[in-house]
């Protein structure tokens, strides 16, 4: 995400895929607004759903108590077959009471041979 504009250009929404080096783990960072319900996410390296193996929050520094930013490993039991895969990102985040989908900041991805 080098050079983007992180508070414009990651904003995410339902489901959103990504090109990367194909490996068996993908740890996403993203935030989202502290009083917003927690998303149900998916993440799929290319027609394989990968299993989620850690999360975590992290609560916003004193000067933005407004986000919660979310940690979340997801890994696969089987080797990536190519070098570049498509990984698709899903997530159920809509407000219990208007309904609305609520937006995501996609701080960013990486991607590791292993889980730790």
């Amino acid at each position: 995400f080098n050079g983007w504009g992180i508070s414009t250009d990651c904003k995410v929404l339902d489901v959103t895929t990504v090109f990367l080096p194909a490996k068996k783990c993908v740890t996403l960072n993203y935030s989202i607004a502290k009083g917003d319900q927690w998303p149900s996410t998916q993440l799929k390296r290319d027609l394989r759903f990968l299993k989620l193996v850690n999360s975590r929050v992290v609560i916003g520094l004193p000067e933005d108590f407004n986000q919660r930013q979310i940690i979340q490993r997801f890994c696969s039991d089987t080797e990536p077959v190519s070098t570049i895969s498509s990984y698709a990102i899903g997530w159920s985040n809509v407000d219990k009471f208007t309904g609305n989908k609520l937006p995501i900041l996609l701080n960013s991805i990486s991607v590791a041979d292993q889980h730790d």
